[in-house]
């Protein structure tokens, strides 16, 4: 029976995808470096520093990590709150967990300062027991520590779970920690994977999705 819904949030809570996009374009170009869209795919839902990581391997930066994650957060902020939208669907659904009792949590590669600025900006941060970010992160998706401790912490099994997902990285986290996915404007190709009960554009769908596995 499903007892438990862990969100990701970037692309699947907030549209944020095309402002992290942005974001790393201006940041590269102070490198004079062209930030490529195969390379952000690649990054989808890894944690920031590990973004960090492989941006200045990618790229041949001399640059220290720190300091390139400050640098992107001040950008990257600055956009985001000007900028960002959620996905459509996103307070209907919400108020229908919470009307089911449903446990709710956020597993995100963004850093805590991020996803709370963000949560709080759309008002909503309340509706989620706890957020797991990126930089709490013992081990960043693809890996499934960071779902398998969420559901530890909600004292919730796969077998009870849900994952929201849009990214490749994440979508992989999630199948690896046992549970189902309803995959929201996502790239993963493979339409056969069992794990993803439903491929939605957007939580409109996903809503209507789960209201079918509560009955």
């Amino acid at each position: 029976m499903l007892d438990t819904i862990i969100f990701d949030m970037d692309g699947v809570i907030i549209d944020t995808e095309p402002l992290s996009f942005e974001t790393s374009k201006i940041l590269l170009k102070m490198y004079d470096k062209d930030y490529t869209e195969d390379f952000h795919n690649a990054c989808m839902g890894l944690s920031m520093i590990e973004v960090i990581r492989r941006t200045i391997s990618n790229y041949d930066l001399e640059e220290d990590e720190d300091e390139l994650l400050k640098r992107r957060n001040e950008i990257y902020i600055k956009i985001a709150l000007e900028k960002s939208e959620p996905i459509n669907g996103l307070f209907e659904l919400l108020d229908y967990i919470k009307e089911l009792n449903i446990k709710c949590a956020v597993a995100t590669g963004s850093n805590r300062e991020i996803a709370e600025i963000l949560l709080k900006k759309l008002g909503i941060i309340d509706y989620f027991q706890f957020i797991l970010p990126g930089d709490e992160m013992e081990k960043s998706k693809p890996d499934p520590w960071p779902y398998l401790e969420a559901m530890k912490r909600l004292g919730s099994s796969s077998e009870e779970t849900i994952i929201m997902e849009d990214s490749i990285n994440g979508i992989k986290s999630a199948i690896a920690a046992g549970c189902k996915i309803i995959a929201i404007n996502s790239i993963w190709e493979d339409k056969s994977t069992k794990e993803i009960i439903s491929f939605e554009k957007d939580l409109k769908g996903a809503k209507n999705v789960i209201s079918t596995l509560i009955k």
